[in-house]
């Protein structure tokens, strides 16, 4: 069995309990085409970069789960035919790689630091920050500015 990621989106006109339905019925037409493991993750309404039939808001659900490589296609076509999908996403997690992150569910980090992965695993991720520029006094600016103006100023840089 390989390890599969889907990502799925909800359209952004659904309840909270309405998703919650929908995500229950896609778990459920997974394990029933064979999948296993298979964890549930909701990330929450996000608007979409663009309009997907109308709509401009969407319900992110990221799905881990271990599956035969002989029913990915399967799934797949049933995900196509389900009703009430904007879109959705299948990428197999490559074992030799023994990536702990997945690549959905940084899309929509909160403090842009964690990204969760399969259950139970937590990857923190450092981000490099440049240091804030100084303050600027505006008498100094203002006097720079005048002698430009006057034309008095000397290139310091040369």
């Amino acid at each position: 069995m390989q390890t599969y990621e889907v990502l799925v989106v909800l359209p952004g006109t659904l309840t909270a309990e309405e998703v919650q339905t929908k995500q229950n019925e896609i778990t459920k037409l997974c394990t029933e085409h064979g999948a296993e493991h298979v964890h549930v993750n909701d990330m929450g309404k996000h608007r979409l970069a663009y309009e997907i039939q109308k709509a401009r808001f969407g319900w992110f659900t990221h799905i881990v789960l271990q599956l035969e490589k002989t029913h990915v296609k399967e799934v797949q076509m049933v995900l196509q035919r389900s009703s009430g999908l904007l879109r959705f996403a299948i990428r197999s997690v490559a074992p030799e790689t023994k990536r702990e992150f997945s690549f959905f569910t940084g899309l929509f980090s909160e403090t842009g630091d964690k990204r969760t992965a399969a259950p139970g695993t937590t990857t923190t991720f450092t981000q490099k920050v440049e240091a804030a520029p100084a303050p600027v006094n505006m008498e100094e600016l203002d006097k720079k500015l005048e002698d430009i103006i006057k034309g008095e100023t000397v290139n310091e840089k040369l």
